[in-house]
């Protein structure tokens, strides 16, 4: 078997850049980060979540799927609770070269191509107080080949009509995000999936 030729970028400081521009996976993630910046999220997952993609978060809940996914950051990040969004970047390391089929937890096989580890300070602005409140976080994206569900019915499993499927041909097919989710205690809502684990 032979050994993948991984590739290594690594990007300090303010993003984006024109430096940042020219890799394809900080151009995903340049245009991911807008979109959650917005906080307006009525367009279809699958232009930045692959079908089955996993989401591991710091309350140690496993989001799976994308449409669970994308249901899950409009209940937490929608323009009714939060007035701004920015992401700090603080700094992001790329490998590329990964490709191939990567086994995933439950044999969840997607086509891998980069991973981006980084570390960020998150600001929100609460609408209804004004209060900025900011959180260090670390994460990790791998961003595999975009694919739709392959239903052919032109609307997600959200009922959402599907305009693009991915970015440049990639969409997220797993995350891991770290921080300390009780800087934002009465502030995040608790998903469905928080009370049924740990109660209201």
């Amino acid at each position: 078997m032979s050994t993948p030729n991984l590739t290594i970028h690594q990007h300090t400081g303010p993003f984006p850049t024109l430096s940042s521009r020219q890799h394809p996976a900080l151009r995903f993630l340049e245009n991911y980060v807008k979109k959650i910046n917005s906080t307006s999220y009525s367009n279809s997952y699958l232009s930045y979540y692959h079908p089955r993609s996993i989401f591991h978060d710091a309350t140690g809940i496993d989001y799976v799927g994308g449409a669970v996914i994308w249901k899950w950051i409009q209940g937490l990040f929608d323009g009714e609770i939060f007035s701004k969004i920015e992401m700090e970047n603080k700094e992001l390391f790329v490998i590329g070269g990964l490709g191939g089929q990567e086994e995933r937890e439950g044999g969840n096989e997607m086509e891998g191509e980069w991973k981006i580890f980084g570390e960020s300070v998150a600001h929100w602005w609460v609408k209804s107080t004004g209060e900025k409140i900011s959180v260090p976080r670390s994460m990790v994206f791998r961003l595999v080949k975009a694919e739709d569900e392959g239903t052919g019915e032109g609307v997600d499993a959200n009922g959402v009509v599907v305009e693009e499927v991915g970015f440049e041909g990639l969409q997220i097919g797993e995350v891991r995000v770290y921080y300390d989710r009780s800087l934002l205690m009465g502030v995040f809502r608790k998903s469905e999936q928080e009370k049924e684990r740990f109660g209201a």
